[in-house]
């Protein structure tokens, strides 16, 4: 009767040249990785967190929190509308204001929330028409009515 147990598994040597392979081809591959897709998708969920943050101070507080878009600077500003405005709030987890790896921008600069959460203008006046903020490739977009904020 053959001991066939013995026959079973792989050797030394195969495991060696296996791992050895494995490095070579992850030595190849991942300098080719770009990191930019990544960067991009962190500032956007960072951007969507703060907005919501900014509105839902907005719901507790009654005052009327606002997102400044700078994009010249690649930045934006979540602010409370205070009247010392240069002390900015600080938003947790975050730096404010906060840079962005790419580029920003948007078809309103600036908006603000009311006490229902709904984006508003200055004046408080209801914005009416989606706010598009674009984040490199991507676009962040927060409706009308509800604020809700998604990307597209």
């Amino acid at each position: 009767m053959k001991n066939s147990s013995a026959e079973k598994g792989f050797t030394l040597v195969e495991l060696i040249v296996v791992l050895s392979l494995l490095g070579i081809v992850s030595l190849t591959i991942i300098p080719k990785l770009d990191m930019s897709d990544f960067k991009e998708s962190a500032d956007i969920d960072t951007l969507i967190s703060n907005t919501r943050y900014a509105q839902h101070k907005s719901m507790v507080s009654g005052n009327n929190w606002r997102v400044i878009i700078l994009s010249s600077q690649n930045a934006y500003i979540i602010d409370n509308n205070s009247v010392d405005t240069d002390i900015l709030p600080q938003i947790p987890g975050s730096d404010n204001p906060l840079d962005v790896s790419t580029s920003v921008s948007a078809n309103v600069k600036e908006f603000y929330f009311d006490y229902l959460g709904r984006p508003v203008t200055k004046k408080n006046k209801l914005i009416t028409s989606p706010i598009y903020v674009k984040i490199g490739s991507r676009t962040v977009v927060m409706e009308p009515y509800s604020g809700g904020i998604h990307v597209e």
